[in-house]
């Protein structure tokens, strides 16, 4: 599903400095097997200067996030403030 979400986003980053925010509203499960996924596209994404932050995302599902990133990486996520996550599209 993470490799399905990259390919649509990555034709709105055609220019640096995009926000991407992933809202976790209805997220159920987060499999610790595609945490190093997350992180790479989140190191890959900030090479190119964009930002990629997290809303409305549960504890338990950030818990998930960091205990699952070997690198310590995934703590530096950041988190989206409300209004920001309900936006769409790309400015």
């Amino acid at each position: 599903m993470l490799l399905r979400l990259v390919a649509a986003v990555r034709p709105r980053l055609q220019r640096r400095d995009r926000r991407i925010v992933l809202d976790g509203r209805g997220l159920e499960h987060l499999d610790f097997r595609s945490v190093p996924d997350l992180v790479a596209w989140h190191r890959s994404l900030r090479d190119y200067g964009h930002t990629l932050l997290l809303a409305n995302w549960r504890p338990y599902h950030r818990a998930i996030l960091i205990l699952g990133d070997q690198y310590g990486e995934a703590a530096a996520l950041r988190v989206a403030a409300t209004a920001a996550a309900g936006r769409t599209g790309a400015p």
